[in-house]
């Protein structure tokens, strides 16, 4: 098997294709989904904790978005399942670090010089003693990208341990029981890795049984959604809180549900969005700041305006940025993107 070449002029995404080479649509719809929500909840976060509604879907979102990237993420990384002599570990190790990775360390270094110009309106600081260190323990200036680091460490331990001849039941209970200790333990890396983990591989099930697409009919996706919006109506659910583990899976199913309903349409801005997930979440956060720095604490704009402009911008302009430039020369697009 030659990962490399399976894994080819998919954009960087992994295995997000089908059989016959076309992107799947509502992949993409759910990774747009997913996108917004990640640049809402920043901006709500930055701007609008302050108001109740704002606050409670703040909550909403932090409910569920962070399960359903590493579901879509496990979803298209499923080759790393099928990596079964130590040359294909090695070279999709090799793949996932240069997609992911590089980006982080290279964002994360361009990152410092920003948050010194904004320090002021920054919600964290930064430290210059030990930068490359804190970075390769996860901590990264650009904080956001955690994500990366811990989707990095994740696609390495399914590479290594995992295989198509292990009992899913019992991988899958492993994992639930490390999820649920994860939930009390003390915040870090190890924590987000321990609960992220079940989701990417329920991820990987789904793409190897098809069972979303071949089998999610309007019913589940309907009760998912209600029992969703029902849960986080009667309770805040927090990153403590042990229903985060059910809001995570019934997230994941609604928002699939949805993103299948959406793509029946003729045109489909969800989809756009999606194609662009990685540009938006690496360029997001700066433009995000930058608004923040500019309307909310210079010019003193009423907080909800901030919040509904800075998810807008938060999310087209990274694409604009992407295409005038990004993706437009072979060095930005490696060391930005992690893209060949």
């Amino acid at each position: 098997m030659n990962l490399r070449n399976l894994m080819k002029n998919r954009e960087g995404e992994g295995d997000c294709h089908s059989a016959v080479g076309k992107r799947i649509l509502w992949l993409d719809a759910a990774r747009g989904i997913g996108m917004v929500l990640v640049v809402l909840g920043h901006a709500i976060s930055d701007t609008s904790m302050d108001n109740p509604l704002f606050s409670r879907l703040f909550y909403f979102i932090y409910s569920f978005h962070m399960p359903l990237f590493f579901f879509i993420s496990g979803y298209c990384g499923s080759k790393a399942m099928k990596c079964d002599t130590i040359s294909d570990k090695y070279e999709y190790i090799q793949l996932r670090f240069s997609r992911l990775m590089i980006p982080y360390f290279f964002i994360g270094v361009c990152y410092i010089p920003l948050k010194f110009v904004l320090a002021k309106f920054s919600s964290t600081s930064v430290q210059l003693n030990g930068i490359l260190f804190e970075m390769i323990k996860g901590n990264n200036p650009n904080y956001q990208l955690w994500t990366l680091y811990v989707l990095f460490v994740i696609a390495l331990i399914v590479c290594v341990f995992a295989n198509q001849k292990n009992n899913e039941i019992l991988m899958m209970t492993i994992l639930g029981i490390l999820q649920i200790l994860s939930v009390k333990s003390p915040s870090g890396i190890v924590k987000n890795i321990l609960f992220e983990l079940p989701f990417f591989y329920a991820g990987i099930l789904c793409k190897k049984h098809n069972w979303i697409a071949g089998n999610l009919n309007k019913g589940v996706g309907m009760v998912a959604l209600a029992l969703l919006m029902i849960i986080n109506c009667s309770v805040v659910v927090s990153g403590e809180h042990y229903l985060k583990i059910a809001t995570g899976y019934l997230g994941i199913v609604a928002s699939c549900f949805v993103a299948i309903q959406i793509t029946k349409t003729a045109r489909n801005s969800f989809v756009t969005i999606g194609k662009y997930g990685m540009d938006i979440y690496i360029l997001a956060n700066a433009v995000q700041v930058a608004v923040r720095s500019v309307f909310l604490k210079a010019l003193d704009v009423n907080g909800i305006f901030c919040c509904i402009l800075s998810t807008v911008l938060g999310v087209f302009v990274p694409i604009i940025i992407s295409e005038c430039f990004v993706r437009k020369f072979a060095w930005t697009r490696k060391m930005v993107l992690g893209m060949d």
